[in-house]
């Protein structure tokens, strides 16, 4: 690339000869072109997959399994066809995954198949089973399905159990249609009401040594079990089942992705005139519906707008549908990423570093039976910034990507598997293109194949992971084969994969991710933009997808999570102080006590429609640092210092009432806690007693159940809960996701484990309450105290708190997830 003049000489038969100097100018981007290879015929093909054996393997409508050799230009050396599931009545296969934590050999296929169209599409006559599965097929004849997960919904129409995936925990990922169009049972979709586990991405905890995966439903009335999907909306699944809704309001996710950046997206289909009416309620409903379709950033727990009155009786956000125009709702619905013309199925990321790395990063869509199109995402994958069509016309239903920068398009309909290879001008000398698989176990053994151009011969061609020098087999002149090296030291990061030919080399940067064991993947941080003071002691709380941050003597701060930008300041409060407790209520944020500013015993409310404060009932006591938990509509607020002392008192606030119910005090006066709920207990942990002077804190465990206002403690002998692994104060808030409770940082005076010389913890200690039991998370990368960690959308944020022990503040933001 570059710019320059060429010189041009034409000749015409009379014998003229002109010469003319062009100026060219090649410092611009290089050309984005793919080359149809060619198609191969292997019957009604849905989906596709690699296997570490090195063959494409891609599930058919009828079950069965075509395994595609192909040479290093994609020319086919053979296709073998192998009987899969279809020897089974629920053998229509639409997704087709392997495990990264699988050993190379046998090649396991992990399969979703389902009975299509099992009551003929309409009306019928008589009980609906629950045929949706997931079963694996094992190599060399994969004719032996093994069923890890049975019981799944499946309409009697054409959605069903579609495309699969693991996450980096070994946690497998499920796309799950609906059984109606948007919310409604009707016969032209079927006639099938919704269940618990339609319309939504599934995760199957299939990490766990204990898996079960036979899904069995029980009514909810406690009649007994069913397998009748005509009773969808009165069942809940039976308890021990380990397959659960990661994410719901997804009307026919057909395909889904995780990508290298650790997120993960699907394609979902919109509804249809003529096949249902919305939902709007329990049993209210407006006309069908009719929208386009949509790539969706799932994101655990949030609403993507297709309702299913099932799950609506505990989660009243999935009783209504919303359609891809509305503007997403905090906490209540979150909006597409963008809009795609139907039908949208198949989606991929592609990870090439081809054409100088332009498309790295993207993600590739294929419309149904037409073109692949190009989804370019911003840096933090939270918007698009890019839609283009990059190939014509390749008549298929899924998409895949292939060693090289290779797109693999699969037809059910012409029944094909269709190669396209880059065009790449810039390719010259050696470049590497792409590593095949792209994870797997930091013990290695992974065998792997690299894409690119300018190899050499076996003997001097070398290969490195992160430093790590890997085995080789083969080497062409576009492809490197060998066995990933074992990387113990890996930071679970991407490395970068290096290949040197001779005194050449060339680099793929963060490339390859190394994978703790199963069930031991650790979440994400994310630094976000500075708040704008420096603050310690802080409280804060989420309403409308703004975060309200208060402090000292500063304002109110508010931050637009959406927009990742700070607001104008909110009004002050009317006692400033700092060490509040906080909760959200209806749309409003109460702080409870406080130290300094007159704000001891103070509650004080801020309605962010009005942009104003008022205050409340006065607290009980005068306190500050309390602990503070919202269950049902109620603040519970316990504990906290008044005056130089830490006192054990505890009462209920009702906001509706504004007024104060005693309550049994704690076991132990606690100040500086991490305070929570799992929805139905209010937990007090860890902390400090005395005044408000550092200490090294407790690590006490302390749990009040509101059904029998009785409290439990680890040091009372009875109850068993397991402490905190780290006493310590200064946590602020224990947020409960997922089923466990995360308590971050904190500050000592001389414990043990915290950052020298500053005495703050970069720690995240995470409870579990159903098998009582701790366990470590990915570190803060600022460790401080004073904060107070509050969670919105999956993601937990830390705004503020003091670097060192004492007083201190920041003005770091960042925000922690673990999908």
């Amino acid at each position: 690339p570059g710019q320059g003049t060429v010189a041009v000489r034409v000749e015409t038969p009379n014998g003229v000869s002109n010469e003319w100097q062009f100026t060219y100018d090649q410092s611009g981007p290089v050309p984005v072109n793919f080359v149809d290879a060619g198609a191969t015929f292997a019957g009604d093909v849905t989906c596709g997959t690699w296997g570490a054996d090195g063959r494409f393997y891609a599930g058919r409508l009828d079950g069965k399994i075509a395994a595609f050799d192909f040479n290093d230009d994609y020319s086919v050396q053979s296709v073998t066809i192998y009987d899969g599931v279809s020897g089974l009545s629920n053998n229509c296969i639409l997704g087709i995954t392997t495990n990264p934590h699988d050993p190379p050999s046998p090649v396991k296929l992990y399969v979703a198949h389902s009975e299509l169209w099992a009551q003929g599409g309409t009306s019928f006559v008589g009980p609906a089973p629950y045929p949706g599965q997931v079963s694996v097929l094992s190599g060399t004849t994969f004719d032996a399905p093994v069923p890890l997960i049975t019981g799944l919904p499946t309409s009697n129409h054409d959605h069903a159990v579609n495309g699969l995936v693991f996450d980096h925990n070994g946690d497998l990922l499920i796309c799950v249609g609906s059984n109606t169009n948007a919310g409604v049972k009707h016969p032209n979709s079927g006639d099938l009401v919704e269940s618990p586990l339609a319309a939504a991405i599934l995760k199957a905890e299939t990490s766990r040594p204990d898996f079960n995966g036979a899904i069995t439903y029980e009514l909810s009335d406690g009649g007994g079990f069913s397998t009748d999907q005509v009773e969808g909306e009165i069942v809940d699944v039976s308890d021990g089942v380990h397959v659960a809704v990661h994410a719901p309001g997804l009307r026919n996710p057909l395909d889904l992705v995780y990508t290298t950046a650790k997120r993960l997206y699907a394609t979902d289909n919109g509804p249809n005139f003529g096949f249902g009416a919305a939902s709007t309620g329990p049993a209210s409903e407006d006309p069908d519906p009719q929208d386009k379709d949509e790539l969706c950033l799932v994101e655990a727990d949030n609403y993507y707008g297709h309702p299913n009155r099932a799950r609506g009786r505990y989660d009243a956000r999935q009783y209504v549908y919303r359609d891809g125009t509305e503007p997403g709702l905090p906490d209540a619905f979150t909006q597409t990423l963008i809009q795609l013309t139907s039908s949208v199925n198949g989606v991929t990321e592609y990870r090439a570093n081809t054409f100088q790395g332009q498309m790295r990063g993207d993600l590739i869509a294929q419309k149904f039976g037409s073109f692949l199109q190009r989804i370019e995402l911003a840096p933090d994958g939270r918007s698009v910034t890019g839609f283009s069509q990059i190939f014509p016309w390749t008549g298929s239903l899924g998409v895949e990507t292939g060693p090289g920068g290779a797109l693999l398009a699969l037809s059910e309909g012409l029944k094909y598997v269709k190669v396209l290879v880059p065009d790449d001008l810039s390719a010259v000398g050696l470049v590497v293109h792409d590593v095949h698989p792209w994870r797997g176990p930091e013990t290695g053994g992974t065998p792997f194949v690299l894409g690119g151009v300018g190899f050499g011969t076996l003997a001097d061609t070398s290969v490195s992971f992160d430093g790590v020098p890997a085995v080789l087999s083969e080497v062409t002149p576009t492809r490197v084969r060998g066995t990933v090296p074992a990387h113990a030291g890996h930071d679970g990061e991407l490395v970068d994969v290096v290949v040197t030919v001779g005194a050449a080399s060339a680099t793929l940067t963060e490339a390859y991710r190394y994978l703790y064991p199963p069930g031991n993947e650790l979440g994400e941080w994310e630094a976000l933009p500075d708040v704008p003071n420096f603050l310690g002691e802080v409280a804060c709380g989420v309403v409308d997808g703004v975060l309200h941050l208060v402090g000292g003597n500063a304002p109110t701060y508010r931050y637009d999570v959406a927009q990742k930008s700070w607001l104008a300041n909110g009004a002050p409060r009317p006692f400033a102080g700092d060490h509040h407790g906080a909760e959200v209520v209806d749309g409003k944020l109460y702080l409870f006590g406080g130290l300094g500013g007159g704000s001891g015993g103070k509650v004080q409310v801020y309605d962010p429609a009005f942009d104003s404060w008022s205050v409340a009932a006065d607290m009980p006591w005068g306190g500050g640092s309390v602990s503070t938990a919202l269950i049902d509509g109620q603040v519970y607020v316990a504990g906290g210092i008044v005056g130089g002392l830490t006192v054990t008192n505890h009462s209920r606030y009702d906001p509706v009432l504004d007024a104060w119910f005693p309550l049994a005090p704690m076991p132990v006066g606690r100040n500086h806690t991490a305070a929570g709920t799992d929805g139905e207990k209010f937990y007090a942990i860890g902390g400090r007693d005395g005044g408000n002077q550092t200490t090294n804190g407790f690590d006490d465990v302390q749990v009040y159940d509101p059904a029998t206002d009785t409290w439990a403690w680890d040091k009372d002998g009875v109850s068993g809960l397991a402490p905190l692994p780290q006493f310590r104060g200064g946590m602020g808030k224990a947020v409960y996701f997922g089923g466990e409770l995360y308590v971050f940082g904190g500050e000592t005076l001389d414990g043990p484990g915290a950052v020298p010389g500053k005495n703050v913890y970069d720690r995240v200690d995470v409870y579990d309450p159903a098998t009582n039991t701790w366990r470590l998370e990915k570190p803060m990368p600022v460790p401080r105290h004073g904060i107070f960690p509050v969670l919105f959308e999956s993601r937990m944020f830390v705004a503020a708190g003091g670097v060192q022990a004492a007083a201190s503040g920041s003005n770091t933001l960042d925000a922690f997830t673990r999908q």
